[in-house]
């Protein structure tokens, strides 16, 4: 059964491909904060920066949005994990054509999305660069959010891809245990645990250390 919200969302992206304006910010409005927020999680420090250079997130969003009818539809949490997907390759892709365009002086590297958005669709999405209001989110990511940054880049990949798939994607368990390998949801629960105890010991140690240096 497919969830309410998912549905809703679907409904959402038809309406903005008929361009409905109003359909294309609530689509943002759900979506642009929980994306950057576990991208932001997902990428390490050094992409961060290009990340807070181009708005990649809304760049990856318009590209999910354009490929909707692709998606297999189980989930809300599955649908924000397949969009920050999307974004995470966007950005990771910009970070490696940045460190192209720093070795080769002659060749000027431009913004390209991963194909693994593209869509059928005869209907675009078009928005112009200001087209959609949002906050500028970049700027307001609070000290608490950057110290969880920072404490998930010290985590092994499993562990972080754990916490980042429960906490910020909000997968099911049963997801949880399908995108991590695991033999059952039980399984993937107790991996999280550990790597939620992990992630602990990390932050207290983080807090601990601030408190050492600010005296």
């Amino acid at each position: 059964m497919i969830e309410p919200a998912l549905t809703q969302t679907y409904e959402l992206v038809h309406r903005a491909k008929d361009g409905d304006r109003e359909a294309l910010d609530r689509l943002f409005d759900r979506y642009y904060e929980p994306v950057l927020r576990a991208v932001r999680a997902s990428i390490g420090s050094k992409l961060r920066a290009r990340l807070e250079s181009v708005d990649v997130v809304q760049v990856a969003l318009m590209k999910a949005f354009q490929g909707f009818e692709r998606f297999e539809l189980r989930s809300e949490g599955g649908f924000r994990h397949w969009v920050a997907t999307v974004a995470e390759c966007t950005v990771r892709d910009l970070g490696e054509h940045h460190s192209r365009k720093m070795r080769t002086t002659d060749r000027e590297v431009g913004l390209e999305t991963p194909s693994n958005g593209d869509s059928d669709d005869s209907r675009a999405i078009e928005i112009e660069d200001e087209a959609v209001a949002r906050p500028d989110l970049q700027a307001s990511i609070s000290e608490e959010h950057q110290q969880l940054e920072r404490a998930l880049d010290q985590l092994s990949e499993p562990m972080r891809e754990l916490v980042i798939l429960r906490e910020f994607h909000e997968l099911s368990w049963a997801e949880v245990a399908e995108r991590t390998g695991r033999a059952s949801a039980d399984a993937a629960r107790v991996a999280f645990s550990k790597a939620e105890a992990k992630l602990a010991l990390v932050m207290d140690r983080m807090r601990s250390s601030s408190s050492d240096d600010g005296l």
